[in-house]
């Protein structure tokens, strides 16, 4: 069965909306900046979206977070390619969590 087309307006509502936590980077942008957030990446991180807006995915970093799998995503989002990574990300109040 084929998808039908959805106008931008319900993709934008359904990621906004979702339950998952969904962060969207621009690599046409130089340092590939967040340009969309949703309320349940805030939730999960203790970050608002006026701190995570315009930033790349480096303020979330640490000691755990594995470089390779950073080269990976640097790599994906300059060949505008999709990957899966498991990263060790930290939150606004230094607490561990994982990204898949």
């Amino acid at each position: 069965m084929e998808d039908y087309p959805i106008s931008a307006s319900i993709m934008y509502k359904a990621l906004r909306l979702s339950p998952s936590s969904v962060i969207i980077a621009d690599p046409t942008i130089k340092g590939a900046p967040f340009v969309f957030v949703n309320h349940s990446f805030e939730k999960l991180t203790g970050y608002s979206k006026d701190e995570i807006i315009g930033k790349n995915g480096s303020f979330l970093q640490g000691p755990d977070t594995n470089v390779e799998s950073l080269k990976q995503i640097s790599d994906a989002i300059r060949n505008e390619k999709s990957t899966t990574q498991i990263l060790k990300n930290y939150k606004k109040m230094g607490n561990l969590f994982i990204m898949n």
